[in-house]
């Protein structure tokens, strides 16, 4: 299975101006959109994007009918960008067992934040409930994305006999998940962190987070197909 085949439709938070707009002043604004809206939504000024970007104040809403639909719209083009990360992720592990494919995923996501630390900002504070017009719709696309993409990898594994096929996948792809969004919030946020020595961890440290992820996952399918077969 491709990931493509979870990909939801465009919001259309933009109107027909932006999209009749020169593909070189677009990327211009949206640049300068994310890096304001990295700040948190709250933070972000309309005025100080216009300055930026160099244009008037009238013509972002112009383009956008209010500051939530650049947000949502900004939101909507940093998970396709995600999306098409992932799917070079899902091709590349292919011929890797399932816990390895997970591994390379988590270390993955740690690459990400790193050469994307703006969109990083935006994607974990949706995620941490910061404040943000349509945040209920905009989570939910991004609890769905995440497990579609993981529902793929579990179904992948079945086929080739590592989990059991009675194995509810989604529900699956739902707990490994929520692992996976603590994990790399903790990385990408101090006080998630705690004293786990995770926030902004080294290298190594990185390594040493994955093994022992991976090395849970592997005990509890164990667990879980022992228990399939059992019945």
């Amino acid at each position: 299975m491709s990931a493509d085949k979870h990909e939801t439709p465009d919001s259309h938070s933009d109107t027909e101006a932006w999209q009749a707009l020169q593909p070189e002043k677009r990327d211009k604004i949206f640049s300068v959109a994310v890096d304001e809206f990295a700040k948190g939504y709250s933070s972000a000024s309309m005025n100080s994007l216009a300055k930026s970007a160099g244009i008037s104040k009238g013509s972002i809403f112009n383009y956008f009918r209010s500051k939530g639909d650049l947000f949502d719209r900004i939101l909507e083009v940093t998970l396709k960008q995600v999306k098409k990360y992932l799917r070079g992720v899902q091709e590349e592990t292919r011929d890797l067992g399932f816990v390895e494919r997970l591994g390379e995923l988590l270390r993955s996501g740690f690459r990400f934040i790193d050469r994307h630390p703006r969109l990083a900002s935006i994607y974990f504070n949706i995620l941490a409930g910061g404040e943000a017009p349509y945040r209920s719709r905009q989570m939910a696309v991004i609890t769905r994305s995440s497990t579609n993409y993981l529902e793929d990898l579990v179904e992948d594994a079945q086929r080739s006999g590592e989990i059991a096929p009675n194995v509810r996948s989604r529900r699956l792809a739902f707990l490994i998940n929520a692992m996976f969004e603590r994990i790399l919030s903790a990385y990408y946020t101090e006080q998630l962190a705690g004293d786990m020595d995770l926030y902004r961890a080294d290298r190594e440290t990185q390594e040493e987070w994955i093994a022992l992820f991976c090395d849970l996952v592997r005990g509890q399918l164990g667990s879980v197909n022992q228990g399939v077969n059992d019945e």
